[in-house]
């Protein structure tokens, strides 16, 4: 999110979260911290509708889809983008 890419960042946090969940895993404290606060400032950039629905999207990303999206220099890229 620091990159200025909250909507990115939105569908991250939702991938990354349904990976932990899924391997019923803890992150460790600084990653909990983290993960946090790119929510908070993903989501007030976005909004809570807007930051949701880019996270429940990113719950469904697949593994092989990530690296694209993670190393793109723009927050909207091809199927990913906002709309």
């Amino acid at each position: 999110m620091l990159e200025g890419r909250p909507r990115t960042s939105a569908r991250l946090a939702g991938y990354a979260d349904i990976g932990y969940a899924g391997r019923e895993q803890d992150r460790a404290h600084n990653e909990t911290a983290a993960i946090e606060r790119a929510r908070v400032l993903a989501r007030t950039a976005l909004g809570d509708a807007e930051f949701e629905r880019l996270y429940v999207n990113g719950g469904a990303l697949q593994d092989g889809e990530i690296a694209t999206l993670a190393f793109a220099t723009e927050d909207s890229v091809g199927r990913y983008s906002a709309g």
